[in-house]
């Protein structure tokens, strides 16, 4: 097991106590149990989804950024969350941007229209 590995794994488990320590918290200030566990969830598959990024950024990029923001901003409530995902997108976009764009496919013929591929955003492409 490498760092990412690791990081990936230490992740999820600081995720899930800071989501539990915030459905407690929840439960705690009167916030009705079915509420509670859906922050609760919430915050976790945030979380869960952030630590992914990170164990893809470094595995395929060698991006440490991702996994230092996580660390930095940690997990459970809406605010880091935000804060946590708005960094995390501003370190892994432009990488995205400049190095998944598949310029073999930018004119391929489809259907009778240019194909724009797009796979640097996960949408594999769209007609003009």
């Amino acid at each position: 097991m490498g760092y990412a590995d690791n990081m990936r794994i230490l992740g999820n488990i600081s995720c899930g106590m800071g989501s539990l320590a915030t459905y407690f918290q929840n439960k705690a200030d009167g916030v009705n149990s079915s509420v509670a566990a859906n922050n609760m969830i919430g915050n976790f598959m945030n979380g869960a989804l952030r630590n992914e990024a990170g164990y893809y950024a470094y595995k395929d990029f060698g991006l440490r950024g991702v996994n230092d923001i996580n660390i930095a901003y940690g997990y459970g409530d809406a605010q880091k969350n935000t804060a946590a995902t708005l960094g995390i997108l501003g370190v892994v976009t432009p990488q995205l941007f400049f190095n998944s764009f598949n310029y073999n496919t930018m004119y391929t013929q489809t259907f009778g229209m240019p194909y724009m591929g797009l796979g640097m955003m996960g949408m594999g492409g769209y007609l003009c």
